[in-house]
């Protein structure tokens, strides 16, 4: 190795101007420095001629480096030749310069200055740990646990690292790395064939334990992208929903229902070659235009329980004629239909590169669209459709048993003005129910008085 009197890392490397033509130069140079290992954290070391594969790889060395001796550092120059940064300190001349190699790609430190550091080091959080670097190094544990929580995250990096971050860091820390592990939500929308949504095993136990009522609705969606999830479910021999078909669209408007309506009358129609179903909803109005025209012949009913279990008037009935009732209750509700309706399974999803190569469009995901002012909490409801009602509930406190405040907000009871209040209250409710429903004794006695 060459040593330069008087050396200037902002000059032209002298190598550059004399000896760039000499190829045994370049073999010497490759001889005499030292490649960058893979070194544990906490053993990096850092000296003049070591070889990085490029730029990003000597800036992460020397990230680390700085991590694990405790100081931050303030680029002077950076360029794509050159990189010299110094001490974050202003006290401590540490400084650091590197530059690109001949070859063009590969990176050498040329000088360190004042190797020993004089300050005494940062005494709050480095602000070279930042998520980017986090990433880099806890990615695998994400991996082996994606619900992996803040305060796990930040031991781990006090144990191997001896440094901390902000909970609020860590968790977008962790969004990111997952981002990084699955892929985000637009690359997976590219690999759906199709926004409808069935299984085989699903449908196999449709049409084995379950009853022919299937429950069409939608809900909005709050993840990235928003849109409704159009879904239907049928009811097993236990009385539980069943789900076993979904849609994905923007809106729940007349056109998404369709196609909803028409795959759904394909796998039934499929089921029992038939159109012995009854779709129940609410009272959508989209729904039943979709119905109306695409498949009319199929039973329709709107929000209505039907049961098959006899009512206890019945059952009275029944036990007075001596007849079992068992026998009047519908085969739904055996165990045999329960077991027949879980008795098939929905194979696990294979790997992405098995998947079958399919000749459609790319789908692109929906833009998100937020709209002005505060969201709406409820849901737009058509024309003709009823509005929900209200439900008002008197708070009462579970310590005090008085009304009007709850036991968070309790002051020990009511005072005694709020007492006699309520005392006044019942004596006069008393004499008013005294007054319009009096009891059979009370009754007797003014009969006499009248008679007399």
């Amino acid at each position: 190795m060459m040593l330069i009197a008087n050396y200037d890392a902002y000059a032209s490397d002298v190598w550059q101007t004399e000896l760039l033509d000499d190829d045994t130069y370049v073999s010497k140079m490759y001889k005499n420095g030292e490649f960058a290992k893979n070194v544990k954290f906490g053993s990096i070391v850092l000296k003049p001629w070591i070889i990085f594969t490029d730029k990003a790889h000597f800036q992460f060395v020397l990230r680390d480096y700085c991590i694990q001796s405790g100081f931050a550092i303030v680029v002077d120059r950076s360029s794509p030749t050159r990189f010299t940064t110094q001490c974050l300190e202003l006290n401590c001349n540490w400084r650091i310069h590197s530059s690109v190699l001949p070859d063009g790609t590969t990176w050498a430190i040329k000088s360190i200055k004042d190797s020993d550091h004089t300050c005494r080091g940062l005494d709050e959080r480095n602000p070279l740990v930042n998520v980017k670097w986090a990433v880099s190094k806890l990615i695998d544990d994400i991996r082996a646990n994606n619900g992996i929580i803040g305060k796990n995250l930040n031991d781990l990096l006090w144990t191997r690292y001896g440094v901390q971050m902000a909970t609020s860091t860590l968790y977008k820390m962790r969004s990111i790395a997952l981002l990084e592990i699955n892929g985000g939500h637009d690359e997976s929308y590219g690999h759906l064939p199709s926004i409808f949504i069935s299984f085989k095993g699903a449908i196999d136990e449709l049409g084995a334990g379950c009853r022919s009522l299937i429950g069409v609705d939608g809900a909005h969606l709050k993840g990235n992208y928003g849109g409704v999830l159009l879904f239907a479910v049928a009811i097993d021999a236990n009385n539980e929903l069943h789900p076993f078909a979904w849609a994905i669209s923007s809106v729940e408007d007349g056109e998404n229902w369709k196609f909803f309506i028409w795959h759904l009358k394909q796998i039934l129609k499929d089921l029992n070659g038939g159109d012995d179903w009854c779709i129940i909803s609410d009272r959508q109005k989209e729904i039943d235009l979709a119905l109306t025209e695409l498949w009319p012949k199929v039973g329709r009913r709107h929000k209505k329980n039907v049961y098959g279990i006899p009512c206890r008037h019945a059952l009275r009935a029944i036990l007075a004629a001596g007849h079992d009732p068992h026998r009047y209750v519908s085969t739904w509700y055996s165990v045999a239909a329960y077991k027949q309706c879980y008795s098939h399974a929905i194979n696990s999803f294979p790997n992405i590169e098995h998947w079958l190569e399919i000749d459609q469009p790319t789908i692109q995901a929906p833009t998100m669209r937020r709209g002005i002012g505060r969201p709406s909490r409820q849901r737009r409801r058509v024309d003709d459709e009823p509005e929900k009602e209200k439900r008002s509930t008197t708070v009462k406190c579970s310590l005090c048993k008085a009304y009007g405040h709850n036991k968070q907000t309790c002051k020990g009871g009511m005072t005694t003005k709020e007492k006699a209040s309520q005392d006044n209250d019942q004596e006069a409710d008393t004499k008013l129910n005294y007054i319009f429903f009096p009891t059979k004794a009370s009754f007797s006695a003014n009969s006499v008085q009248a008679k007399e």
